[in-house]
Protein backbone atom coordinates (compact mmCIF):
# COMPACT_ATOMS: atom_id res chain seq x y z
CA UNK A 1 0.00 0.00 0.00
CA UNK A 2 1.12 3.10 -1.06
CA UNK A 3 0.16 6.39 -0.72
CA UNK A 4 -0.74 7.37 -3.95
CA UNK A 5 -3.35 4.51 -3.36
CA UNK A 6 -7.12 4.31 -3.62
CA UNK A 7 -6.81 1.70 -0.31
CA UNK A 8 -4.74 4.31 1.70
CA UNK A 9 -7.21 7.30 0.63
CA UNK A 10 -10.28 6.04 0.39
CA UNK A 11 -10.04 3.68 3.29
CA UNK A 12 -6.84 3.57 5.50
CA UNK A 13 -6.07 6.81 5.99
CA UNK A 14 -9.92 7.74 7.44
CA UNK A 15 -10.52 5.40 9.26
CA UNK A 16 -6.86 6.40 11.15
CA UNK A 17 -8.07 9.83 11.74
CA UNK A 18 -11.51 8.54 12.49
CA UNK A 19 -9.28 5.73 14.89
CA UNK A 20 -7.55 8.80 16.65
CA UNK A 21 -10.13 11.19 16.85
CA UNK A 22 -11.77 8.16 19.24
CA UNK A 23 -8.94 7.16 21.00
CA UNK A 24 -8.18 10.54 21.75
CA UNK A 25 -11.70 11.30 23.97
CA UNK A 26 -11.14 8.10 25.35
CA UNK A 27 -8.18 7.61 26.30
CA UNK A 28 -5.77 10.54 25.92
CA UNK A 29 -2.19 10.98 24.90
CA UNK A 30 -0.82 7.26 25.76
CA UNK A 31 -3.75 6.07 23.65
CA UNK A 32 -3.14 7.68 20.17
CA UNK A 33 0.96 7.09 20.55
CA UNK A 34 -0.70 3.46 20.54
CA UNK A 35 -3.54 3.51 17.86
CA UNK A 36 -0.83 5.13 15.80
CA UNK A 37 1.79 2.33 16.45
CA UNK A 38 -1.63 -0.24 15.33
CA UNK A 39 -2.22 1.86 12.65
CA UNK A 40 1.19 2.08 11.28
CA UNK A 41 1.94 -1.83 11.66
CA UNK A 42 -0.81 -2.64 9.83
CA UNK A 43 0.32 -0.30 7.07
CA UNK A 44 3.31 -2.52 7.06
CA UNK A 45 2.09 -5.80 7.57
CA UNK A 46 -0.09 -4.68 4.22
CA UNK A 47 3.15 -4.95 2.04
CA UNK A 48 4.43 -7.82 3.74
CA UNK A 49 3.05 -9.16 7.34
CA UNK A 50 5.95 -11.61 7.55
CA UNK A 51 8.44 -9.14 8.52
CA UNK A 52 6.43 -7.74 11.08
CA UNK A 53 8.46 -9.55 13.97
CA UNK A 54 11.43 -7.86 12.61
CA UNK A 55 10.21 -4.82 13.27
CA UNK A 56 9.11 -5.23 16.28
CA UNK A 57 12.17 -7.24 17.69
CA UNK A 58 14.34 -3.92 16.38
CA UNK A 59 11.81 -1.85 18.43
CA UNK A 60 12.59 -3.98 21.40
CA UNK A 61 16.26 -4.10 20.19
CA UNK A 62 17.13 -0.67 20.44
CA UNK A 63 15.06 0.53 22.69
CA UNK A 64 16.65 -1.86 25.39
CA UNK A 65 20.07 -1.00 24.08
CA UNK A 66 19.18 2.99 25.03
CA UNK A 67 18.42 1.78 28.92
CA UNK A 68 21.74 0.62 28.91
CA UNK A 69 23.68 3.38 27.22
CA UNK A 70 21.63 5.38 30.02
CA UNK A 71 23.17 3.48 32.94
CA UNK A 72 26.26 4.59 35.15
CA UNK A 73 28.30 2.08 33.54
CA UNK A 74 31.86 2.73 33.01
CA UNK A 75 33.25 5.14 29.43
CA UNK A 76 34.47 1.44 27.92
CA UNK A 77 31.17 -0.57 28.83
CA UNK A 78 28.97 2.17 27.24
CA UNK A 79 31.06 2.45 24.49
CA UNK A 80 31.27 -1.64 23.92
CA UNK A 81 27.48 -1.33 24.19
CA UNK A 82 26.86 1.32 21.63
CA UNK A 83 28.92 -0.73 19.64
CA UNK A 84 27.22 -3.76 19.73
CA UNK A 85 24.27 -1.59 18.89
CA UNK A 86 25.01 -0.06 15.68
CA UNK A 87 26.99 -3.07 14.63
CA UNK A 88 23.34 -5.29 15.42
CA UNK A 89 21.20 -2.53 13.13
CA UNK A 90 24.24 -2.68 10.49
CA UNK A 91 24.18 -6.63 10.43
CA UNK A 92 20.81 -6.18 9.54
CA UNK A 93 20.58 -3.51 6.41
CA UNK A 94 23.74 -5.28 5.13
CA UNK A 95 21.85 -9.00 5.39
CA UNK A 96 18.80 -7.95 3.56
CA UNK A 97 20.37 -5.42 1.13
CA UNK A 98 24.08 -6.12 0.39
CA UNK A 99 24.16 -10.48 0.55
CA UNK A 100 23.46 -10.73 -3.12
CA UNK A 101 25.62 -8.06 -4.08
CA UNK A 102 28.38 -9.86 -2.33
CA UNK A 103 27.71 -12.87 -3.90
CA UNK A 104 27.24 -11.37 -7.42
CA UNK A 105 31.10 -10.02 -6.78
CA UNK A 106 32.22 -13.20 -5.19
CA UNK A 107 31.21 -15.20 -8.32
CA UNK A 108 33.14 -12.86 -10.57
CA UNK A 109 36.51 -12.69 -8.50
CA UNK A 110 36.41 -16.74 -7.72
CA UNK A 111 35.47 -17.63 -11.22
CA UNK A 112 32.83 -20.12 -8.88
CA UNK A 113 29.09 -19.59 -8.94
CA UNK A 114 27.58 -19.11 -5.46
CA UNK A 115 23.80 -19.16 -5.39
CA UNK A 116 21.86 -15.76 -4.94
CA UNK A 117 19.32 -16.01 -1.78
CA UNK A 118 15.98 -15.35 -2.49
CA UNK A 119 15.92 -12.07 -0.11
CA UNK A 120 13.18 -9.41 0.18
CA UNK A 121 13.94 -6.22 1.75
CA UNK A 122 12.08 -5.07 4.20
CA UNK A 123 9.77 -2.03 3.45
CA UNK A 124 11.83 1.07 4.78
CA UNK A 125 14.88 -0.72 6.17
CA UNK A 126 17.46 1.78 5.29
CA UNK A 127 15.53 4.84 6.69
CA UNK A 128 14.99 3.41 9.96
CA UNK A 129 18.41 1.90 10.65
CA UNK A 130 19.51 5.44 10.27
CA UNK A 131 16.82 6.78 12.38
CA UNK A 132 18.06 3.69 15.40
CA UNK A 133 21.80 4.24 14.99
CA UNK A 134 21.13 8.44 15.34
CA UNK A 135 19.15 7.73 18.90
CA UNK A 136 21.58 5.25 19.77
CA UNK A 137 24.68 7.38 19.33
CA UNK A 138 22.68 10.85 20.98
CA UNK A 139 21.55 8.20 24.03
CA UNK A 140 25.38 7.35 24.52
CA UNK A 141 26.53 10.88 24.04
CA UNK A 142 24.31 13.19 25.66
CA UNK A 143 22.67 11.13 27.95
CA UNK A 144 19.01 12.26 27.45
CA UNK A 145 15.91 11.41 29.67
CA UNK A 146 14.69 7.97 28.96
CA UNK A 147 11.93 7.46 26.12
CA UNK A 148 8.75 5.21 27.24
CA UNK A 149 8.43 1.92 24.72
CA UNK A 150 4.91 3.20 23.65
CA UNK A 151 6.33 6.88 22.35
CA UNK A 152 9.71 4.56 20.99
CA UNK A 153 7.49 2.58 19.03
CA UNK A 154 6.00 4.86 17.52
CA UNK A 155 8.59 6.65 16.49
CA UNK A 156 10.36 4.03 14.89
CA UNK A 157 7.22 2.49 12.87
CA UNK A 158 5.18 6.02 12.30
CA UNK A 159 3.77 4.91 9.15
CA UNK A 160 4.38 8.43 6.88
CA UNK A 161 7.89 8.76 7.36
CA UNK A 162 8.08 4.89 6.86
CA UNK A 163 8.98 4.12 3.10
CA UNK A 164 11.02 6.90 1.85
CA UNK A 165 11.47 9.16 4.96
CA UNK A 166 11.96 12.18 5.60
CA UNK A 167 14.70 10.85 7.96
CA UNK A 168 13.27 11.88 11.44
CA UNK A 169 15.41 12.61 14.10
CA UNK A 170 14.06 11.29 17.71
CA UNK A 171 14.77 14.87 19.54
CA UNK A 172 12.27 16.46 16.58
CA UNK A 173 9.61 13.75 16.69
CA UNK A 174 9.21 12.28 20.09
CA UNK A 175 8.90 15.48 22.00
CA UNK A 176 5.55 15.83 20.33
CA UNK A 177 4.45 12.63 20.63
CA UNK A 178 4.76 13.73 24.71
CA UNK A 179 2.89 16.90 24.10
CA UNK A 180 -0.34 16.86 26.27
CA UNK A 181 -2.62 17.60 23.14
CA UNK A 182 -1.19 15.12 21.21
CA UNK A 183 -4.16 13.27 19.02
CA UNK A 184 -6.39 16.61 19.17
CA UNK A 185 -7.31 16.95 15.65
CA UNK A 186 -7.82 20.36 14.79
CA UNK A 187 -9.86 21.49 11.73
CA UNK A 188 -6.45 24.39 10.54
CA UNK A 189 -4.15 21.42 10.73
CA UNK A 190 -6.59 19.10 8.94
CA UNK A 191 -6.85 21.78 6.38
CA UNK A 192 -3.34 22.52 5.69
CA UNK A 193 -2.06 18.54 5.79
CA UNK A 194 -4.86 18.05 3.55
CA UNK A 195 -3.37 20.86 1.04
CA UNK A 196 -0.22 19.50 1.76
CA UNK A 197 -0.58 15.49 0.65
CA UNK A 198 -2.55 16.85 -2.29
CA UNK A 199 0.37 19.23 -3.27
CA UNK A 200 2.81 16.05 -3.18
CA UNK A 201 0.01 13.71 -5.04
CA UNK A 202 -0.18 15.79 -7.59
CA UNK A 203 3.75 15.90 -7.61
CA UNK A 204 4.04 12.01 -8.13
CA UNK A 205 0.87 11.33 -10.03
CA UNK A 206 0.69 13.98 -12.47
CA UNK A 207 3.96 15.14 -13.18
CA UNK A 208 6.29 12.45 -12.23
CA UNK A 209 4.12 9.32 -13.44
CA UNK A 210 4.30 11.19 -16.83
CA UNK A 211 7.54 12.03 -17.42
CA UNK A 212 8.03 7.90 -16.55
CA UNK A 213 6.71 7.14 -19.79
CA UNK A 214 9.69 8.79 -22.16
CA UNK A 215 12.19 8.35 -19.06
CA UNK A 216 11.79 4.11 -19.32
CA UNK A 217 12.04 3.51 -22.82
CA UNK A 218 15.41 5.45 -23.51
CA UNK A 219 16.90 4.13 -20.49
CA UNK A 220 15.65 0.19 -21.79
CA UNK A 221 17.07 0.88 -25.28
CA UNK A 222 20.52 1.93 -23.74
CA UNK A 223 20.30 -1.48 -21.76
CA UNK A 224 20.28 -3.14 -25.30
CA UNK A 225 23.18 -1.32 -26.00
CA UNK A 226 21.69 0.92 -28.62
CA UNK A 227 23.57 4.39 -29.26
CA UNK A 228 21.53 7.31 -28.68
CA UNK A 229 22.07 10.93 -29.87
CA UNK A 230 22.97 13.59 -27.29
CA UNK A 231 19.73 14.89 -27.81
CA UNK A 232 18.05 11.72 -26.66
CA UNK A 233 20.71 10.28 -24.13
CA UNK A 234 20.12 14.23 -22.10
CA UNK A 235 16.62 14.10 -22.74
CA UNK A 236 16.61 10.55 -20.85
CA UNK A 237 18.95 12.27 -17.85
CA UNK A 238 16.50 14.92 -17.72
CA UNK A 239 13.54 13.10 -17.76
CA UNK A 240 14.45 11.06 -15.25
CA UNK A 241 15.85 13.90 -13.01
CA UNK A 242 12.82 15.36 -12.99
CA UNK A 243 10.68 11.81 -12.49
CA UNK A 244 12.51 11.43 -9.49
CA UNK A 245 12.54 14.79 -7.86
CA UNK A 246 8.76 15.11 -8.08
CA UNK A 247 8.25 11.55 -7.45
CA UNK A 248 10.43 11.78 -3.86
CA UNK A 249 9.53 14.96 -2.90
CA UNK A 250 6.24 14.47 -3.68
CA UNK A 251 6.65 11.59 -1.37
CA UNK A 252 7.79 13.71 1.27
CA UNK A 253 5.25 16.52 0.85
CA UNK A 254 2.83 13.86 1.38
CA UNK A 255 4.20 12.36 4.33
CA UNK A 256 4.29 15.85 5.57
CA UNK A 257 1.01 16.36 4.97
CA UNK A 258 0.26 13.07 6.46
CA UNK A 259 1.47 14.18 9.53
CA UNK A 260 -0.12 17.62 9.99
CA UNK A 261 -3.36 15.69 9.74
CA UNK A 262 -2.26 14.38 13.27
CA UNK A 263 -0.95 17.42 14.61
CA UNK A 264 2.67 16.37 13.81
CA UNK A 265 5.72 18.02 11.71
CA UNK A 266 7.73 16.32 9.99
CA UNK A 267 11.09 17.90 8.73
CA UNK A 268 11.76 19.91 5.13
CA UNK A 269 13.34 17.36 2.81
CA UNK A 270 13.81 19.61 -0.12
CA UNK A 271 14.28 23.26 -1.22
CA UNK A 272 14.35 23.58 -4.99
CA UNK A 273 17.64 21.43 -5.64
CA UNK A 274 18.00 22.26 -9.15
CA UNK A 275 18.35 25.88 -8.54
CA UNK A 276 21.58 25.15 -6.60
CA UNK A 277 24.30 26.69 -7.85
CA UNK A 278 26.99 24.75 -6.63
CA UNK A 279 27.20 20.83 -5.61
CA UNK A 280 27.47 21.73 -2.01
CA UNK A 281 24.48 24.09 -2.61
CA UNK A 282 22.71 20.52 -3.91
CA UNK A 283 23.10 18.62 -0.59
CA UNK A 284 21.83 21.39 1.28
CA UNK A 285 18.57 21.25 -1.08
CA UNK A 286 18.26 17.73 -1.81
CA UNK A 287 17.11 14.81 0.49
CA UNK A 288 17.59 17.56 3.33
CA UNK A 289 17.52 14.78 5.88
CA UNK A 290 20.01 12.28 4.54
CA UNK A 291 22.87 15.31 4.07
CA UNK A 292 21.70 15.79 7.93
CA UNK A 293 22.40 12.10 9.03
CA UNK A 294 25.47 12.21 6.61
CA UNK A 295 26.79 15.05 8.12
CA UNK A 296 26.43 14.41 12.05
CA UNK A 297 26.90 10.66 12.31
CA UNK A 298 29.66 10.04 9.54
CA UNK A 299 31.42 13.19 8.37
CA UNK A 300 31.81 14.78 11.82
CA UNK A 301 32.79 11.35 13.30
CA UNK A 302 35.62 10.93 10.50
CA UNK A 303 37.13 13.98 11.78
CA UNK A 304 35.01 16.53 9.41
CA UNK A 305 37.04 19.28 8.20
CA UNK A 306 39.34 19.38 11.47
CA UNK A 307 42.18 17.67 11.27
CA UNK A 308 43.57 19.17 7.70
CA UNK A 309 42.82 19.68 4.26
CA UNK A 310 43.51 16.53 2.50
CA UNK A 311 41.75 14.68 6.08
CA UNK A 312 38.56 16.63 5.16
CA UNK A 313 38.65 15.79 1.32
CA UNK A 314 39.07 12.72 2.15
CA UNK A 315 36.16 12.16 4.70
CA UNK A 316 34.00 14.06 2.24
CA UNK A 317 34.89 11.61 -0.65
CA UNK A 318 34.48 8.60 1.67
CA UNK A 319 31.06 9.72 3.35
CA UNK A 320 29.63 10.28 -0.21
CA UNK A 321 30.65 7.05 -1.21
CA UNK A 322 29.14 5.61 2.04
CA UNK A 323 25.90 7.67 1.43
CA UNK A 324 25.83 5.81 -2.29
CA UNK A 325 26.24 2.30 -1.49
CA UNK A 326 23.45 3.20 1.13
CA UNK A 327 21.44 4.14 -1.36
CA UNK A 328 21.70 0.34 -3.46
CA UNK A 329 23.54 -2.63 -3.71
CA UNK A 330 25.10 -1.91 -7.07
CA UNK A 331 28.66 -0.51 -8.19
CA UNK A 332 26.06 2.45 -10.43
CA UNK A 333 25.10 3.62 -6.70
CA UNK A 334 28.93 3.25 -6.39
CA UNK A 335 29.32 5.32 -8.98
CA UNK A 336 26.97 7.97 -8.25
CA UNK A 337 28.32 8.25 -4.84
CA UNK A 338 31.77 8.60 -6.12
CA UNK A 339 30.71 11.84 -8.82
CA UNK A 340 29.37 13.61 -6.39
CA UNK A 341 32.19 12.94 -3.11
CA UNK A 342 34.45 14.09 -6.52
CA UNK A 343 32.57 17.06 -7.05
CA UNK A 344 32.49 18.12 -3.81
CA UNK A 345 36.20 17.62 -3.31
CA UNK A 346 37.07 19.53 -6.41
CA UNK A 347 34.40 22.50 -5.34
CA UNK A 348 36.99 22.55 -1.97
CA UNK A 349 39.85 22.70 -4.25
CA UNK A 350 38.54 25.29 -6.66
CA UNK A 351 37.72 27.43 -3.25
CA UNK A 352 41.14 27.44 -1.79
CA UNK A 353 42.94 27.99 -5.50
CA UNK A 354 40.66 31.37 -5.98
CA UNK A 355 41.41 32.46 -2.10
CA UNK A 356 44.98 31.62 -2.47
CA UNK A 357 45.13 33.68 -5.74
CA UNK A 358 42.77 35.87 -5.14
CA UNK A 359 40.30 34.95 -8.55
CA UNK A 360 37.15 36.22 -8.61
CA UNK A 361 33.97 33.34 -7.82
CA UNK A 362 32.06 32.17 -10.97
CA UNK A 363 29.43 34.01 -12.22
CA UNK A 364 26.12 32.83 -10.80
CA UNK A 365 24.74 31.22 -13.85
CA UNK A 366 27.70 29.60 -14.86
CA UNK A 367 27.90 27.82 -11.75
CA UNK A 368 24.19 26.67 -11.87
CA UNK A 369 25.52 25.16 -15.67
CA UNK A 370 27.95 22.95 -14.20
CA UNK A 371 25.86 21.67 -11.37
CA UNK A 372 22.83 20.62 -13.23
CA UNK A 373 25.11 19.17 -15.66
CA UNK A 374 27.17 17.37 -12.92
CA UNK A 375 24.16 16.74 -11.25
CA UNK A 376 22.11 15.03 -14.24
CA UNK A 377 25.19 13.37 -15.44
CA UNK A 378 25.41 11.89 -11.97
CA UNK A 379 21.13 10.76 -11.89
CA UNK A 380 22.45 8.05 -14.73
CA UNK A 381 23.88 5.40 -13.07
CA UNK A 382 21.33 5.99 -10.48
CA UNK A 383 18.68 4.84 -13.24
CA UNK A 384 20.69 2.62 -15.24
CA UNK A 385 20.59 -1.15 -14.67
CA UNK A 386 23.98 -1.57 -15.10
CA UNK A 387 27.45 0.52 -15.30
CA UNK A 388 27.14 -0.85 -18.88
CA UNK A 389 23.89 0.69 -19.89
CA UNK A 390 25.49 3.86 -17.84
CA UNK A 391 27.91 3.80 -20.06
CA UNK A 392 26.33 3.46 -23.13
CA UNK A 393 24.03 7.31 -22.27
CA UNK A 394 27.14 9.04 -21.29
CA UNK A 395 28.41 7.87 -24.58
CA UNK A 396 25.83 9.51 -26.06
CA UNK A 397 25.92 12.53 -23.53
CA UNK A 398 29.54 13.33 -24.72
CA UNK A 399 30.33 11.67 -28.16
CA UNK A 400 27.12 10.63 -29.59
CA UNK A 401 26.03 12.21 -32.71
CA UNK A 402 23.85 15.81 -31.96
CA UNK A 403 20.42 14.83 -33.42
CA UNK A 404 19.12 11.92 -34.81
CA UNK A 405 18.36 11.84 -38.54
CA UNK A 406 14.95 12.20 -38.20
CA UNK A 407 15.62 16.06 -37.23
CA UNK A 408 15.89 16.94 -40.45
CA UNK A 409 11.78 16.38 -40.65
CA UNK A 410 11.61 19.29 -38.00
CA UNK A 411 15.07 21.31 -38.85
CA UNK A 412 14.58 21.18 -42.57
CA UNK A 413 17.42 20.08 -44.37
CA UNK A 414 19.30 23.88 -44.58
CA UNK A 415 19.55 24.08 -41.01
CA UNK A 416 20.58 20.25 -40.57
CA UNK A 417 23.84 20.74 -43.84
CA UNK A 418 24.87 23.83 -41.72
CA UNK A 419 25.14 22.03 -38.66
CA UNK A 420 26.75 19.16 -40.11
CA UNK A 421 29.31 21.24 -41.86
CA UNK A 422 30.25 22.79 -38.24
CA UNK A 423 31.20 19.11 -37.52
CA UNK A 424 28.31 18.11 -35.38
CA UNK A 425 27.14 14.82 -36.45
CA UNK A 426 23.02 14.35 -37.50
CA UNK A 427 22.62 10.54 -37.79
CA UNK A 428 21.08 7.59 -36.44
CA UNK A 429 17.68 6.67 -35.25
CA UNK A 430 15.26 8.26 -33.37
CA UNK A 431 14.25 5.81 -30.29
CA UNK A 432 10.73 8.03 -29.14
CA UNK A 433 8.75 8.85 -31.99
CA UNK A 434 8.35 12.91 -33.13
CA UNK A 435 4.86 12.81 -31.56
CA UNK A 436 6.22 11.74 -28.24
CA UNK A 437 8.88 14.12 -28.39
CA UNK A 438 6.36 17.45 -29.35
CA UNK A 439 4.49 16.63 -26.07
CA UNK A 440 7.63 15.86 -24.22
CA UNK A 441 9.53 18.60 -24.99
CA UNK A 442 7.08 21.41 -23.73
CA UNK A 443 6.27 19.13 -20.61
CA UNK A 444 10.19 18.40 -19.65
CA UNK A 445 10.43 22.11 -20.12
CA UNK A 446 7.14 22.90 -17.59
CA UNK A 447 8.38 20.89 -15.34
CA UNK A 448 11.84 21.85 -15.10
CA UNK A 449 10.55 25.50 -14.40
CA UNK A 450 8.36 24.38 -11.33
CA UNK A 451 11.30 22.71 -10.06
CA UNK A 452 13.35 25.49 -10.07
CA UNK A 453 10.87 28.08 -8.66
CA UNK A 454 8.17 26.13 -7.38
CA UNK A 455 8.17 26.58 -2.97
CA UNK A 456 8.07 23.70 -1.15
CA UNK A 457 4.73 21.67 -0.57
CA UNK A 458 4.77 22.92 3.41
CA UNK A 459 5.20 26.87 2.52
CA UNK A 460 3.14 26.35 -0.43
CA UNK A 461 0.78 24.77 1.44
CA UNK A 462 0.32 27.55 4.10
CA UNK A 463 -0.19 30.09 0.99
CA UNK A 464 -2.97 28.01 -0.21
CA UNK A 465 -4.49 27.53 3.32
CA UNK A 466 -3.56 31.13 4.66
CA UNK A 467 -6.66 32.75 6.91
CA UNK A 468 -9.13 34.96 4.99
CA UNK A 469 -8.58 38.45 6.49
CA UNK A 470 -11.17 40.51 3.99
CA UNK A 471 -13.04 40.01 0.59
CA UNK A 472 -10.50 39.87 -1.43
CA UNK A 473 -8.32 37.39 0.40
CA UNK A 474 -11.71 35.66 0.93
CA UNK A 475 -12.17 35.17 -2.95
CA UNK A 476 -8.67 33.91 -3.22
CA UNK A 477 -8.68 31.76 -0.11
CA UNK A 478 -12.02 29.76 -1.89
CA UNK A 479 -9.91 29.59 -5.17
CA UNK A 480 -6.58 28.10 -3.33
CA UNK A 481 -9.46 25.20 -2.30
CA UNK A 482 -10.97 24.50 -5.48
CA UNK A 483 -7.33 24.14 -7.06
CA UNK A 484 -6.43 21.50 -3.87
CA UNK A 485 -9.44 19.88 -4.99
CA UNK A 486 -8.97 19.95 -8.65
CA UNK A 487 -5.63 18.63 -7.83
CA UNK A 488 -6.83 15.74 -5.50
CA UNK A 489 -9.51 14.53 -7.51
CA UNK A 490 -7.23 15.01 -10.89
CA UNK A 491 -4.67 12.98 -9.53
CA UNK A 492 -7.13 10.36 -8.04
CA UNK A 493 -8.67 9.59 -11.48
CA UNK A 494 -5.14 9.39 -12.66
CA UNK A 495 -3.22 7.31 -10.35
CA UNK A 496 -4.80 4.01 -11.37
CA UNK A 497 -1.87 4.23 -14.49
CA UNK A 498 0.72 4.06 -12.29
CA UNK A 499 1.49 4.01 -8.49
CA UNK A 500 5.10 2.85 -7.72
CA UNK A 501 7.56 4.72 -5.69
CA UNK A 502 11.02 4.95 -6.63
CA UNK A 503 12.05 4.76 -3.57
CA UNK A 504 9.58 2.06 -2.42
CA UNK A 505 11.31 -0.69 -0.45
CA UNK A 506 14.08 1.17 0.18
Amino acid sequence: MVFSSQPFILVFLPLTLLAVLLARRLGGRMAVAVTLTVASFVFYAWWDWRFLGLLWGSILFNHGCGRLLLRPYAEPTRRWLLGIGVAANLAVLCFFKYTNFFLENLDLVTGREFSALHIILPLGISFITFQKIAFLVDTWRDRPKPYGIADFALFVSFFPQLIAGPIVHHKEIIPQFQRADFGVLRLGDLNLGMAVFAIGLGKKVLIADTIARWADPLFAVAAIGEPLSSFEAWGASLAYGLQLYFDFSGYADMAIGLGLMFGLLLPQNFDRPYAALSIADFWRRWHMTLSRFLRDYLYIPLGGNRHGRWRELRNLMVTMLLGGIWHGAAWAFVAWGAMHGGALVVQRLWRLVRERLGLAALPPAMGWLLTMALVFMAWVPFRAESLTTAAEIWRGMVAGPLLPDRARVVLGDGITDWLVALGLRVEGPLHLGLQEWQVALPVLGASFLLAVFLPDGLRLGRMLTAPAANDRRRAAAMASAGLVALLFVGSLIYMSYNTVFLYYQF
